[in-house]
């Protein structure tokens, strides 16, 4: 009796278990996005801490002035003021989605925001973005659809990347590690962040969309002036690349007045490979951000308040 009433339970969380996994949907990779670090085991409170750290910079700074203006000229009623609370609080909801990258210890989360791309996303043109949906039942019945033709226009998507993108991950973070160091009060905390690493583009880690993303990269910083850069690759549970292999890939696309430089270059290209996702960003003066450290920024932030006290 008792085997069987533990093997029901066991087929009613399975089931559960199951359920949850096709419900789950990653977002679409191409957009900017942060990545960030916390101990083992505190991803949880650290995907909670990151999306209220994200939401309180990226959206009530940058909508606080606006929102000012139409109050003292327009008069609410009052069921125009609760739809216009109900729509921020969506825009909140809407405006950034995990990624689940498979790697203990980061939270991704990834742009969903209207005009936020920095580059024009690649896709490849036979239904790669399978693995960007994990809720793709794997043992279906349904026939694999026939692949089309290669041609050159398949290549993209039909977004497209904004001169003025709506959100800039570089700003952000700057802005964080900022008031950290200032010991702002005002701002969330961050307990359970330890990093966060801006992700100026989003892709699979291969070497077409790679090399894509890097050229696309050095042509918007690059001004026709000499210029310094290092490359700094981190890998995470990824076999595909190896470092060096990594390093004289992206050296070969940049611009020819740009030289190597190790200590204290003028931009940085980094790249996050973690599984099969790959997020990349060229940062300049990267040395101001303190390797993004937000504990580090946070202890210079109360040495300053207890010097002034």
């Amino acid at each position: 009796m008792s085997f069987a009433v533990n093997e029901s339970s066991t087929k009613r969380h399975q089931k559960h278990k199951n359920a949850g996994f096709h419900k789950k949907r990653n977002p679409k990779r191409g957009g900017p996005g942060i990545m960030m670090t916390c101990e083992t085991g505190r991803e949880r409170k650290c995907q909670q801490e990151g999306l209220h750290i994200l939401n309180y910079y990226a959206l009530e700074r940058m909508t606080n002035g606006t929102e000012e203006k139409c109050s003292s000229t327009n008069d609410l009623s009052l069921e125009d003021e609760i739809k216009k609370l109900k729509g921020a609080q969506n825009s909140r909801m809407e405006s950034f989605c995990v990624y689940d990258i498979g790697v203990r210890g980061m939270i991704t989360f990834l742009c969903t925001m209207p005009n936020c791309n920095v580059v024009i996303p690649y896709t490849r043109e036979d239904n790669a973005q399978v693995m960007d949906t994990p809720d793709v039942c794997i043992n279906s019945n349904k026939e694999p659809a026939a692949k089309k033709p290669k041609l050159e226009n398949e290549k993209f998507n039909d977004d497209k990347a904004s001169p003025d993108p709506s959100w800039d991950p570089i700003d952000t973070v700057g802005l964080i590690i900022k008031d950290l160091r200032e010991g702002t009060t005002d701002a969330p905390s961050s307990r359970f962040v330890t990093r966060m690493i801006p992700i100026q583009v989003s892709c699979t880690a291969n070497k077409e969309e790679i090399e894509y993303v890097a050229r696309e990269l050095f042509s918007k910083y690059n001004d026709g002036t000499a210029a310094t850069f290092a490359i700094r690759p981190k890998r995470r549970l990824c076999t595909s690349f190896k470092s060096d292999e990594l390093i004289t890939m992206i050296a070969n696309l940049a611009p020819k007045k740009w030289k190597v430089k190790l200590v204290d270059p003028k931009y940085t290209f980094i790249i996050e490979l973690c599984k099969n996702f790959c997020g990349l960003s060229l940062i300049e003066n990267m040395k101001d951000y303190g390797n993004f450290n937000l504990v580090e920024a946070r202890e210079k932030g109360n040495n300053s308040l207890e010097k002034e006290s």
